[in-house]
């Protein structure tokens, strides 16, 4: 029976002794320390698949979340070690996590270490949910797709199960004026290049309203992946996000 599973952090940026994360929730308690993530099954699993299976959402939320909260760990990634078997350890890789090792390079520059962990997710992402954040993070990183459409796309996942705007409003906690602010810049704005719509006059995005739309994504998501969890989610409003009247 697998009573425990091993994942080595995999992090482009160096951890300078951080202070070890621990927590429980529905599949075990865990605990990240030296870039380990230990999980201790609440309920044995007879494969080691079988258990990676059960723990792959938490997984993916935690990695999600840090990208969404832009954690300055550069692609914070966990990757599966080893599993323990009633009592046994079953190295999965074939070797042991290396320690990491920075030094200054040749020409003197400096490298950051980050000082804490991402903290452990509050939210929950279907597959439905991780892609859209997958297909939003292209556009945002220039991929091709406007960052409109890849915007307005997150905004119809939450609004159509919800039964429309309104209802998506209140099951989320989000200000209505928000998603009305969203679907406004979404469909309404853009050149003749990245609008959806053709409308009489096109008038691109300013720098503020794309920085805005990116704020209010990551919100959105964040609301989207707290509910799936079972949570209930701050009120998110249009305080909350940067101040369009200045720009």
């Amino acid at each position: 029976m697998v009573t425990k599973l091993f994942y080595r952090l995999d992090c482009t940026t160096p951890f300078s002794e951080p202070d070890p994360i621990l927590g429980k929730n529905e599949i075990g308690s865990f605990e990240l320390k030296d870039e380990v993530l230990t999980i201790e099954l609440a309920s044995e699993c007879k494969l080691i698949a079988e258990a990676r299976h059960l723990v792959s959402p938490f997984i993916k939320a935690w990695q999600i979340e840090a990208e969404i909260c832009r954690h300055p760990c550069k692609k914070f990634r966990f990757a599966f070690w080893k599993a323990e078997t009633t009592g046994v350890v079953v190295d999965q890789t074939g070797h042991a996590p290396e320690a990491l090792k920075y030094e200054k390079d040749d020409k003197g520059q400096l490298i950051f270490e980050l000082q804490e962990y991402p903290p452990a997710p509050s939210t929950k992402f279907s597959p439905h949910l991780e892609a859209a954040w997958s297909r939003y993070l292209m556009a945002f990183y220039d991929s091709g797709e406007p960052i409109q459409s890849a915007a307005y796309y997150i905004l119809t996942v939450a609004e159509t199960p919800a039964g429309g705007r309104k209802n998506a409003a209140s099951i989320l906690q989000i200000d209505k004026r928000v998603l009305n602010k969203l679907g406004e810049l979404t469909s309404e704005r853009g050149s003749v290049t990245t609008a959806r719509k053709m409308l009489g006059s096109m008038k691109p995005l300013t720098c503020e309203e794309t920085r805005w739309i990116d704020k209010a994504i990551r919100m959105l998501l964040l609301h989207l992946g707290e509910v799936e969890a079972g949570g209930l989610p701050d009120r998110l409003t249009m305080d909350d996000l940067p101040d369009l009247s200045l720009q």
